[in-house]
């Protein structure tokens, strides 16, 4: 269950699997993201709008 109060487009990032919580499925909307996270999430995103197979 999520403790935060996410917006819509957060709720549909989950549900399109571009973002995704940690090792324990977590999300932490306080943390940074790091370059490697924010390619993850990009590669992701483009994959959904089949931009990258």
């Amino acid at each position: 269950m999520l403790h935060y109060n996410l917006s819509l487009q957060s709720h549909a990032s989950l549900e399109a699997e571009i973002l995704v919580g940690d090792e324990h499925g977590n999300i932490r909307p306080e943390s940074k993201a790091t370059r490697a996270t924010t390619v993850e999430m990009l590669q992701r995103l483009l994959k959904a709008l089949a931009f990258i197979s």
